[in-house]
């Protein structure tokens, strides 16, 4: 159970590597106001945010697993908050990543 949200994310990753968003759209992928920006904004954001879920995803799911040797109601607040923790700080690593590499683009 508590490994749960890491598998969550880590599927969502390999989605959106094999089917990966192709153009610039309001329902699927990472969409942030600099990564809509243009194509290529939203190219490399598409593949730096697959990476990283699938990464992070498998973070997650190692921590919920170990966390399972907690109470049921410990172990599954220790999956899911490392999975949004995680996810977040993915979220943050790619617009950095966007602001680095087009730093003209504000």
């Amino acid at each position: 159970m508590a490994p749960a949200t890491g598998l969550i994310i880590l599927t969502a990753g390999v989605i959106m590597t094999i089917w990966p968003p192709r153009s610039i759209n309001p329902w699927y992928g990472h969409r942030t106001a600099r990564s809509m920006q243009s194509s290529e904004h939203w190219e490399i954001a598409q593949r730096l945010s697959a990476q990283s879920m699938i990464r992070n995803g498998a973070i997650a799911t190692g921590i919920g697993a170990i966390a399972c040797i907690f109470p049921l109601a410990t172990a599954i607040l220790i999956g899911t908050g490392s999975g949004l923790v995680l996810l977040f700080f993915g979220l943050f690593r790619v617009e950095r990543t966007l602001r680095i590499r087009f730093p003209d683009a504000e």
